[in-house]
C-alpha cells in the first residue's frame, strides 16, 4: 500500500500503477505484469478487488539459482531471541541453517537480519516457518505463496523492514532450513511482481 502522504513524484507513480493496474483488471487480462513495465514500485502492490499479488517468476528463478549454484553460507542457529546466531545480511547468498531441537519435538532458531535500507524483502524458505519482527514486535508479510516453480525454496513471503536489525525466527520439523532474501527494491514491479485477477 502507498504511503497517504505520498506528494509529488511519488504519488505521480502510485497514481501511474493504479491506472495500470485498472486498465488491466477491466480488460480482463490475469497476467498484468506486462503493463508494469517502467514503474517503479518498492512496495507489494495493491491489486484491487478480485486480483491477487505474487511474487514475479523471474525473481523466484533468481533466489532458486542461487539456492543452485550458491553462494552458499552453512551454519548453527542460535537458540533463543537473546541468544541469536549468524547474521544473514549477505545478498544473493543460500543459508543452509541448522536449528537447535527444542522441547517438546521440532526445531526452532533465530538469526539476524539488517536491511541495508527501507523497503520491502522477499524470504525464500526450503522447510520451517519464519518469524520476523522488529524491536520486538512481530511483521505480518504482505504476500505469502508457494513458489511452484522452484522444489528447492517451496515458500517465499514478502515483508516490509527498516533498516535496523531484525531477529528472524524459524520453525521447522526438519533441523536443517534454507534460507535466502532477495530485495524487491530497484527496478520496476514487473521485475518483482505479477498480479492475477480471475
Amino acid at each position: 500500500m502507498f504511503e497517504k502522504a505520498a506528494v509529488g513524484p511519488q504519488r505521480v507513480r502510485a497514481l501511474q500503477l493504479y491506472g495500470l493496474l485498472f486498465l488491466s483488471a477491466a480488460s480482463g487480462c490475469r497476467d498484468t505484469a506486462s503493463s508494469l513495465d517502467g514503474v517503479p514500485v518498492s512496495e507489494p502492490i495493491d491489486a484491487g478487488a478480485g486480483c491477487q499479488t505474487f511474487v514475479a517468476d523471474s525473481l523466484i528463478e533468481h533466489a532458486c539459482f542461487h539456492e543452485r549454484v550458491g553462494p552458499y553460507v552453512e551454519d548453527m542457529a542460535g537458540p533463543a531471541l537473546d541468544a541469536p546466531g549468524i547474521d544473514v545480511n549477505r545478498v544473493h547468498t543460500s543459508f543452509h541453517l541448522r536449528l537447535p531441537e527444542r522441547e517438546g519435538g521440532g526445531y526452532r532458531g533465530v538469526v539476524v537480519y539488517q536491511p541495508p535500507k527501507a523497503g520491502d524483502y522477499a524470504v525464500f524458505l526450503r522447510h520451517g516457518t519464519p518469524r520476523i519482527a522488529d524491536q520486538g514486535t512481530t511483521i505480518t508479510p504482505g504476500i505469502s505463496h508457494p513458489t511452484e516453480i522452484c522444489e528447492l525454496l517451496p515458500s517465499v513471503l514478502v515483508f516490509a523492514l527498516q533498516p535496523r536489525r531484525h531477529t528472524i525466527e524459524l520453525e521447522s520439523e526438519q533441523p536443517d532450513v534454507v534460507l535466502v532474501i532477495e530485495s524487491l527494491n530497484e527496478g520496476t514491479a514487473a521485475d518483482h511482481y505479477r498480479v492475477d485477477c480471475r
